[in-house]
């Protein structure tokens, strides 16, 4: 593992926080999401290898690299983050935030960066900040935490093929005569658009208007015959549902148009 890389994000997502984001306080989890994102962006584009070298897990709070996270006290204050004691909502402990009030080590640590690590963490410590829930949603829909089970190390192969890049050629530039008979069949297109939905504007106000239903006996009768043709009512069960582990594994997880 990089542990320069590592420290290196560490610091630019705090520096981040504090010019982009209104959230210049982040904690341990939310540091170690930005760290595991900016693997993500390189793992794009260089066949699945990630940019810190760290070897990251399905964690019960999404990925998560030991090596990482011991790593952010020290490379937080290397660069004046200065540590933020805040009580837990949920027992008597407290729990550390970090700030960075010197926003300049934005545009010093950048420089560093592969573009594009770089541009996917300023942009995701911008749109989650220390959004806990958000972010988490976000880290375990990625493609390799759905590739993964509970405790498993992550692919990030499976990310490169999910992101594929495109060798297509570019299109060669249309001529002056091309682009005017395209703007032509654009200007008719519209025009017959136009005339389509005035004519059913007017075919709409020559609809009777509909009649108000009758709710008689006729009508009870109607819906108590239609209710038996969905058969006998359900009745309610009791007992334990057992979900085997290879569900992890399935299809579904990865190709949400599969039943």
């Amino acid at each position: 593992m990089h542990k320069d890389r590592v420290a290196q994000l560490i610091q630019y997502a705090l520096a981040c926080a504090e010019r982009d984001s209104g959230d210049s306080e982040l904690g341990s989890i939310h540091l170690l999401k930005y760290v595991y994102i900016a693997d993500l962006a390189h793992a794009d584009g260089h066949s699945g290898q990630t940019y810190t070298g760290a070897v990251w897990r399905f964690h019960r709070f999404g990925p998560w690299a030991r090596e990482v996270h011991e790593i952010i006290p020290h490379a937080a204050k290397q660069i004046g983050a200065e540590p933020v004691h805040r009580e837990s909502a949920y027992d008597d402990s407290d729990y550390v935030r970090w700030r960075l009030e010197d926003e300049s080590v934005v545009d010093r640590i950048e420089r560093h960066l592969p573009f594009e690590v770089a541009r996917r963490v300023r942009l995701a410590v911008k749109t989650h900040g220390r959004d806990t829930a958000s972010l988490l949603d976000y880290v375990y829909r990625t493609r390799p935490m759905l590739k993964a089970a509970p405790r498993e190390e992550l692919d990030f192969s499976a990310q490169a093929r999910s992101n594929p890049v495109s060798h297509e050629p570019s299109r060669p530039s249309l001529t002056h005569k091309e682009k005017k008979r395209r703007k032509q069949k654009l200007f008719d297109l519209r025009s017959r658009f136009r005339a389509r939905a005035h004519e059913r504007r007017r075919e709409s106000r020559l609809v009777s208007p509909p009649t108000s239903p009758r709710f008689d006996e006729v009508y009870e009768k109607g819906s108590e015959w239609i209710e038996t043709l969905a058969g006998k009512s359900e009745v309610a069960e009791h007992g334990v549902l057992r979900i085997s582990d290879e569900i992890w594994h399935s299809d579904g997880r990865t190709e949400p148009d599969i039943p």
